[in-house]
């Protein structure tokens, strides 16, 4: 069977501050022959590390965009709604506090005006007799 080696130690992180990374790794000490099981799990690993802001990088904040203009209300009387949307224009960095989930999207009430009695509701007519179909100048 396949035998693996024992991991080797963390290198070095590869930042002082603001975030790096340390790597590991291994070998096929052993490799499988025959019918042996074959080798199974990674061979590199990854880990963050020295995650804290570095001095001098103040954390920085989630900013949202501007608000987008209300849309047209769905109804032109007895209430609808709109909305407004608006986008984030700066992730937060070095442990800064993120945006407010949700809030990117505002609905509100419009119209909410009782409708006149003259609205007047969409009717549907009967159906009109077929009219007869032609091709090349045929009935078909």
């Amino acid at each position: 069977d396949c035998v693996l080696s024992n991991w080797l130690q963390w290198t070095p992180c590869s930042a002082t501050c603001g975030g790096g990374e340390q790597h590991s790794t291994r070998r096929v000490a052993v490799p499988s022959r025959g019918r042996g099981m074959p080798c199974s799990g990674a061979l590199h690993k990854v880990k963050s590390c020295n995650e804290d802001p570095c001095p001098g990088d103040n954390p920085t904040d989630c900013t949202w965009g501007p608000w987008s203009a209300w849309s047209a209300c769905t109804e032109q009387c007895g209430g609808g709604q709109h909305r407004k949307h608006r986008t984030i224009v700066l992730e937060p960095s070095n442990g800064g506090h993120p945006c407010t989930g949700g809030a990117a999207i505002a609905v509100s009430s419009c119209n909410e005006h009782e409708c006149p009695h003259e609205v007047v509701q969409c009717v549907w007519s009967d159906w009109t007799p077929w009219t007869e179909c032609k091709r090349l100048g045929r009935v078909v």
